[in-house]
């Protein structure tokens, strides 16, 4: 019973209010001792079309091919998380920003190539988008992490959508901040 409290139902993955809590608890013991942590914001590309021209029941098949996906590119201690709908979440723990972005772009690069079949025989595939960002140096909230990862996924979406983009905080800057596919290429260098 207390399993199911803290599993979301379709995919098996943690629920929400599980993973924040996990969370909450990884983003305290990296920051006590001043260990890397990375946060992914993931959002499969396009799903509503899955649902209108295949039909709810397919699009649940895709969330648990997504899901399966993402946790076999995971370490056991990594977390990861259905935050809501077509949204996940991942804790990297013991994670840098350049090796979260070589396992964010595994993820995208694995799901892409994966041939998704439905028990109706239906054959599809899908992409998605992931928002990368990472606790280095810095106290933050589990809040602002979640925003920041957000912002990287929403560029990563306008960027065209099937891949990542790292949320980057420039510390002599203060609050400035900037998109980057990492690393960061000469043209879009400060």
């Amino acid at each position: 019973m207390r399993l199911q409290a803290r599993t979301d139902y379709l995919t098996g993955l943690d629920n929400r209010r599980h993973f924040f809590a996990l969370a909450e608890n990884e983003l305290a013991r990296s920051m006590r001792q001043n260990r890397p942590m990375s946060l992914l914001m993931i959002d499969i590309d396009h799903f509503k079309s899955v649902n209108d021209t295949w039909g709810h029941a397919v699009g649940d098949e895709v969330l648990k091919y997504v899901s399966q996906g993402i946790r076999n590119m995971l370490s056991n201690l990594d977390m990861v998380g259905r935050i809501g709908g077509e949204e996940f979440s991942i804790v990297l723990v013991e994670t840098n920003a350049e090796q979260a972005m070589q396992v964010a772009r595994s993820i995208c690069q694995s799901i892409e190539n994966t041939q998704i079949v439905s028990v109706s025989g239906i054959r599809l595939r899908t992409t998605i988008s992931i928002g990368v960002t990472e606790v280095k140096h810095r106290s933050v909230t589990l809040e602002k992490l979640f925003h920041e990862a957000d912002q990287a996924l929403y560029g990563a979406k306008q960027a065209g959508r099937n891949q990542a983009l790292f949320y980057r905080v420039d510390p002599l800057a203060g609050a400035k901040t900037s998109l980057h596919p990492y690393p960061p290429t000469k043209e879009l260098s400060p």
